[in-house]
């Protein structure tokens, strides 16, 4: 739930960098974007404490354990995902750092925000799907 609450409020600053690109508020925009990619940062560094607590629990990748291998392989694929993401966020973020986007020129922003918030709704679909489906609460 840690990362959930993560990757949500990475979707609000990213929804804030974008309109303060829009608003020429060229300073927020690096601010909103370095903090989406910290946040970004942190749900990747949750995904491996995760992970982590598993592999103290005795579940692993592979061993006999269906339901842990298949945790793992979703997580694992929509993690990659994410890298791919904050990948896109240092980008961005280096062009809005070198304030290459205002208010004429933000499609950058424009579609690291929609790839971001595909993530975002994925990791919540993932969510619902793992708790209703795989007995979690």
């Amino acid at each position: 739930y840690v990362s959930t609450g993560i990757i949500i409020l990475s979707s609000i600053t990213m929804f804030l960098a974008q309109r303060s690109a829009k608003n020429d508020q060229l300073s927020e925009v690096k601010i909103w974007l370095i903090v989406t990619l910290s946040l970004g940062l942190a749900f990747v560094f949750s995904q491996f404490l995760g992970y982590n607590q598993l592999v103290n629990n005795g579940i692993f990748f592979s061993g006999g354990n269906i339901s842990g291998s298949f945790f793992y392989a979703i997580t694992g694929l929509h993690a990659a995902h994410v890298i791919g993401g904050v990948l896109a966020l240092i980008i961005t973020s280096g062009k809005s750092i070198l304030e290459k986007y205002n208010s004429k020129n933000y499609l950058g922003i424009q579609l690291c925000a929609t790839y971001w918030h595909f993530m975002g709704f994925v990791w919540l679909s993932l969510l619902v799907f793992i708790c209703i489906f795989g007995g979690y609460q």
